[in-house]
C-alpha cells in the first residue's frame, strides 16, 4: 500500500506506530539531558512535521525518479520548514506557560540567532531521508509485484493464444481444410501447415516477452489470418495498414491475435455475405500509437457490458495494458452500427520516448 493511502484501520495502526516512534525518540533524548515533557512536545511537533514533509515531497512538480531536482527543491523547503518549526515551538510553549514573556517576533529572532534553525535543518534532512528510503522501498516492492502480475498475465495471454490455436474446433477445422486440399491443391495445404506451425513456433519464441516489435506482432497475426482466409474463402476479406516507420515500435506481445479472433468468431463467422476486417496502426504527432481494428460483423448486443460480457481475450488484454503502461493507455470497444471497432491507444511521454525504435 502506498504511503499516505491508508484505509481506516491502517490509519489507526500507522498513527499509533508513529506516536510510539516519536515517544521513544523523545525519551531517548530526554535521558541525555532536558525536561522529559518539553522534549516529548518537541519531538511530537517533529512527528507532525514529518507527516507534512512527506505530503509536500509527494506533491513536488518533479518526477519521483529524478532525485537530484527533488533534493534541490528541499533546500529552501528545509529552511522554511525549520523556521516554521521554531515559530510553532515558541507558540506551543507560550500556550503551555513554558516560555518567558516578551515579543513573540523578538523570541523567534533570538532563537534564530542562537542557532535553532541550524540545529533543526539536520533533523529535517534525516526525516526526508527516511521518507525517501521508505518510498523507494515501497516502489521496489510495487515494481516486483507488478512484474509478477505481468508475468502471470503474459502466461495467461500466451496460454489463451495457444488454446485458440489448439482449440479442438479451430484445430479440427484447420486440419479438415488442409485435408480437403491435400490432393486437389497440395501447395495450398502445405502453406496452411506452414502457417499453423508458424503460430506454434512464434508462441514459443515469444515466451517470457512482455513486449515485441510491431513487425513481429503483425507476422504472428498474419499466420492466424492466413489460416482463417483459407477457411472462410471469399467470405473473409482482411486489410492491414501500418504507417511507414512503425515496424520497430514496441507493443505488448499477443495483443492483436486475440482481438482479431474476437472479431472473426463473434462478429464475422455468423454474418451473411462478405465479412471485412481491417487493422490500422498509426502514430499521431504527439507520439501516441493507435491500433484500430474494425469489422462489419453482427455488432454488439444491445445490453453488452464490459464487466459482464467481455471474454478472456479482451479482459486479459486490458489488464496487461494497464499493468504495462498505467494511465498512458486505453482500450475501447464500441458498436459502430455496421460492426464493431476496437481501439488501443498507447500515449504519454514515456510511451512516446521508448515505443518506436526506428522512427
Amino acid at each position: 500500500m502506498q504511503p499516505g493511502g491508508y484505509g481506516f484501520s491502517s490509519s489507526w495502526t500507522a498513527g499509533l506506530s508513529a506516536l510510539a516512534l516519536w515517544t521513544f525518540v523523545g525519551i531517548f533524548f530526554a535521558t541525555t539531558g532536558g525536561d522529559l515533557r518539553s522534549v516529548l512536545i518537541s519531538w511530537y511537533v517533529w512527528g507532525v512535521f514529518a507527516w507534512l514533509i512527506g505530503i509536500v515531497d509527494r506533491r513536488l512538480p518533479v518526477p519521483h525518479d529524478r532525485l537530484a531536482p527533488r533534493l534541490l527543491w528541499h533546500i529552501p523547503l528545509s529552511l522554511a520548514t525549520c523556521l516554521l518549526y521554531v515559530s510553532v515551538m515558541i507558540t506551543v510553549n507560550r500556550l503551555l506557560g513554558h516560555a518567558p514573556g516578551g515579543s513573540w517576533f523578538g523570541k523567534v529572532a533570538e532563537d534564530v540567532r542562537n542557532g535553532a534553525i541550524q540545529w533543526s535543518v539536520p533533523i529535517y534532512w534525516l526525516i526526508l531521508g527516511a521518507h525517501l528510503a521508505l518510498g523507494y522501498r515501497y516502489e521496489s516492492q510495487r515494481r516486483k509485484q507488478r512484474e509478477s502480475e505481468l508475468e502471470l498475465m503474459l502466461s495467461e495471454a500466451r496460454m489463451s493464444a495457444l488454446r485458440a490455436q489448439l482449440n479442438p474446433h479451430f484445430l479440427f477445422n484447420t486440419l479438415n481444410t488442409i485435408s480437403a486440399y491435400v490432393e486437389s491443391e497440395p501447395r495450398l495445404a502445405r502453406n496452411m501447415l506452414g502457417h499453423l506451425g508458424g503460430l506454434l513456433r512464434m508462441s514459443l519464441d515469444q515466451a517470457g516477452k512482455q513486449e515485441v516489435t510491431l513487425a513481429e506482432e503483425i507476422d504472428f497475426l498474419d499466420h492466424y489470418l492466413a489460416i482463417q482466409r483459407v477457411r472462410f474463402g471469399n467470405r473473409l476479406q482482411v486489410e492491414v495498414n501500418v504507417d511507414p516507420g512503425l515496424s520497430g515500435c514496441s507493443v505488448p506481445s499477443l495483443i492483436l491475435q486475440p482481438l482479431a479472433e474476437n472479431a472473426i468468431t463473434h462478429g464475422l463467422a455468423t454474418k451473411e455475405g462478405v465479412g471485412r476486417l481491417s487493422i490500422d496502426v498509426r502514430q499521431n504527432g504527439a507520439g501516441s500509437l493507435h491500433i484500430v481494428m474494425r469489422d462489419n460483423g453482427v455488432g454488439l448486443p444491445a445490453d453488452w457490458d464490459w464487466e459482464r460480457n467481455a471474454g478472456l481475450g479482451l479482459t486479459t488484454t486490458r489488464s496487461r495494458l494497464a499493468a504495462l503502461y498505467g494511465k498512458d493507455q486505453s482500450l475501447t470497444i464500441r458498436d459502430t452500427g455496421d460492426g464493431v471497432m476496437v481501439e488501443v491507444v498507447l500515449n504519454g511521454r514515456n510511451v512516446a520516448e521508448r515505443a518506436c525504435i526506428d522512427r
